[in-house]
Order: structure tokens, then sequence, then C-alpha cells
């Protein structure tokens, strides 16, 4: 199985090298993506809602998504991951003694 890549998806990806890339508004459907060439350059990156999808409202090129939209997803996404393997951490913890050792006791009927 190969990933298929491209050129606009790579470029998003390497964004997210630049130290503060994305700035999230008030609004979370408005976030700010920073320019690769001209660090006081942000671009707007808009969410909209139809028929249930979300869609990117603006930097679309040729019906594909840019650098700034793959930059922003990708932000997103590794924010869900991270905050998923917290959850997942602070549940492997005995909420009575705090330890993380984790004894299982087969109880036979």
């Amino acid at each position: 199985m190969s990933l298929l890549v491209n050129k606009r998806e790579l470029k998003g990806i390497d964004l997210l090298a630049l130290e503060y890339c994305i700035r999230p508004t008030e609004d979370d459907a408005v976030y700010y993506v920073r320019s690769e060439n001209n660090m006081n350059l942000w671009y707007k990156v808009s969410w909209l809602i139809i028929n249930g999808f979300v869609n990117a409202k603006i930097l679309l090129r040729k019906g594909q998504k840019c650098k700034h939209i793959w930059c922003l997803l990708y932000s997103l996404a590794l924010a869900r991951l991270r905050l998923a393997l917290r959850n997942k951490a602070a549940g492997s913890i005995c909420p009575h003694c705090g330890s993380r050792k984790t004894l299982l006791k087969r109880i036979q009927v």
C-alpha cells in the first residue's frame, strides 16, 4: 500500500515546522495560518458546513486544498491525537493510589 501525498500536502506538513504557524481565533471555524515566506503574513482559513460536511471556504485552487489548509488539518489532527493519548494515559492511573501498574485478576466462577 502506498500513500499518495501531493505537493501541496507535503508543503502543508512543512509549514508545521514554523513556530506558531497556526493562530486560532475566538470563532472555532476560523484560523490563521502563517505564510511560508513572509512571517508577518497570515492566511485566513475558515470552515463552512454544507450538508453536514465541513469544507474549507477559501484557498482552494482548482478544487484542491492548498498548503495552508493541509497545515491546519494536520495541526488539528495532531492536537486530537495528543488529547487522545493524554486521556488514555490518565485512564490507566489508579484513582485511589495513583499507581500506573496494571494488575489483572482472574476469578474462576
